[in-house]
């Protein structure tokens, strides 16, 4: 027997036509304030991941996550399947972006996934055969270059070291594990928080050359990059990709003797934060206050 239900009321169900008994298959759940606090203030990524349900009855629960102003887990919705299968994910995904609407760009992440992976797990797989603390710093710091020039740079002294492993590397096609390919639009950066960014970044190294109006050429070491404040564009895309000021930025900002917090993304705001988590999810009653809806139970 499959139940559909949306609103109060709106109940539907199908008997099983050749046992002609009912019985549970799937059951997906997203609550309205989730939903509605997801599209306010979170960022447009969302993580898909399933887990073995050890109970007598069996089965897998789905779930779908997102990150909040505060680069914390938000729940968004889940599901209870009879297995893990394409045909179970795709049912997850078709209600999920019914609920949130289907005409917004959204990134999906999974642990295995064909569009982007969980560096954690590929690092993992990569490990095996390559271990090595320096050859686990290069990884990481390929993984984490917001330009490609830098990432170039990583792969090369990785293949100096290991030819091996930057080969195996080179299987993993860059668009689904290194950073310098994300979308501007995820503003998402998991690495790093703010108050670190602005703590740590800041230094005595980096002099920034104004060019005219909000341009500017900031030297950071032996590294130099073009910003435009007005454009919020550093060319070493941090910025872009995160929502967050990084050392060239903050370096023009001061210039200018302004401050900083002005030019972080909404998201990052404490009305943003607080907009995300305005909506109580109200508790429901239990089964003896249940109406009858004609159902047979399973």
């Amino acid at each position: 027997m499959k139940v559909h239900t949306f609103n109060e009321g709106d109940l539907a169900s199908e008997m099983d036509l050749f046992y002609r008994v009912p019985y549970f298959e799937r059951l997906y759940i997203c609550l309205e304030g989730c939903k509605k606090e997801f599209l306010a203030g979170c960022r447009p990524i969302i993580g898909l991941d399933a887990y073995h349900l050890k109970t007598k009855s069996g089965g897998q629960l789905i779930i779908a996550v997102a990150r909040d102003p505060n680069e914390e887990y938000f729940p968004l919705a889940y599901a209870i399947v009879e297995t893990k299968t394409k045909d179970s994910w795709t049912w997850f995904i078709n209600l999920l972006l019914a609920d949130i609407a289907q005409n917004t760009r959204w990134t999906f992440i999974s642990d295995q996934q064909k569009h982007r992976i969980c560096c954690r797990h590929l690092y993992n797989n990569f490990r095996k055969n390559q271990p090595g603390v320096l050859i686990r710093a290069l990884f990481w710091k390929a993984a984490k270059a917001t330009y490609k020039a830098e990432f170039d740079r990583v792969m090369d002294e990785l293949k100096e070291i290991d030819e091996d492993a930057h080969n195996w590397l080179q299987t993993h096609s860059t668009t689904i594990w290194a950073k310098h390919i994300f979308s501007e639009d995820w503003l998402i950066d998991t690495v790093i928080s703010y108050d670190q960014v602005l703590g740590e970044q800041t230094n005595d190294t980096l002099f920034a050359c104004w060019a005219g109006h909000t341009q500017f050429k900031v030297k950071n070491g032996l590294q130099s990059f073009t910003v435009d404040l007005a454009k919020a564009h550093c060319s070493c895309r941090k910025w872009d990709i995160t929502g967050i000021p990084c050392a060239q930025i903050i370096t023009c900002i001061f210039f200018n003797k302004q401050d900083a917090e002005q030019y972080l993304h909404k998201c990052f705001n404490v009305s943003t934060y607080k907009v995300c988590y305005e909506l109580i999810i109200a508790p429901i009653n239990r089964q003896n206050m249940w109406r009858p809806n004609g159902v047979q139970p399973v």
